[in-house]
């Protein structure tokens, strides 16, 4: 028997043909055997649980948010990681959005505002700064075209947004568990009980006076959460627009 011989071979024909080539070497423990792997490699990731299963709801109120970024100050970068989460709160901004943002986006006068720039086809807008987002834009340091960066100098990462919120979560004694994403639901869970705060954000459209162009979240108030619609229609029928809402991309 060579090697030529390409056959499977049983455990014992195994030990016989290891024990007539090796010329009197024997292993020191007899007792061994050879035994198939018992570790299974997995190709397919396991299936991502609802989100009913995880959290009844998904967004946060305003005293979850404060308490979000109370914990974000404790941080070693906490001036950078409470800012983030106050803008991400106050505009209804994506993670894609938030560590995408630029210094050249900001403008800190007399008139201050915000350049929103969507991702998913997202309308670009113009917010007003109220006094605190002024005050912690202020403080951070701008050493990058970005406002937020890591401490490398980086852009920072959708990734390490997602692992500190989901951390200060667990550290502000949240229930269930928390994401970026929930601050976006956040904002228009917060507007659609303050309407004139959406009024002053939004603006209105001067034919039908609905708020237009935050393009931040359409976002109807249910019994399940929250869900998005688009402007003028909705999924599976056409759906007239109502008061106090406004058009978003989820």
């Amino acid at each position: 028997m060579t090697h030529r011989y390409r056959f499977a071979l049983s455990q014992e024909e195994a030990l016989r043909h290891f024990d007539q080539h090796t010329e009197g070497f024997h292993m020191t423990k007899g007792n061994l055997r050879l035994v198939s792997p018992r570790a299974v490699i997995g190709t397919v990731p396991p299936r991502r649980r609802p989100n009913a299963d995880l959290r009844t709801r998904e967004y946060l109120t305003e005293t979850e948010v404060e308490r979000l970024i109370k914990a974000a100050k404790a941080n070693r970068h906490g001036q950078r990681d409470a800012t983030m989460i106050l803008l991400a709160f106050r505009h209804g901004l994506r993670a894609a959005e938030i560590v995408d943002l630029r210094w050249d986006q900001v403008e800190l006068g007399r008139n201050a505002c915000l350049h929103v720039r969507r991702v998913k086809n997202g309308i670009p807008t113009t917010h007003p700064l109220q006094g605190n987002e002024m005050r912690a834009l202020r403080a951070l340091k701008r050493n990058s075209p970005f406002v937020f960066t890591s401490e490398r100098g980086a852009p920072f990462t959708q990734a390490g947004f997602a692992k500190m919120i989901a951390r200060l979560g667990v550290e502000a004694k949240f229930k269930f568990g928390v994401h970026p994403h929930m601050l976006r639901h956040a904002c228009g869970y917060s507007h659609t009980r303050r309407p004139q705060l959406l009024a002053a954000v939004a603006g209105s459209d001067t034919e039908t006076q609905i708020p237009i162009n935050v393009a931040a979240l359409l976002i109807l108030a249910i019994d399940d959460g929250f869900r998005c619609y688009s402007a003028k229609t909705r999924r599976g029928g056409s759906r007239p627009i109502v008061a106090g809402t406004f058009a978003c991309n989820h």
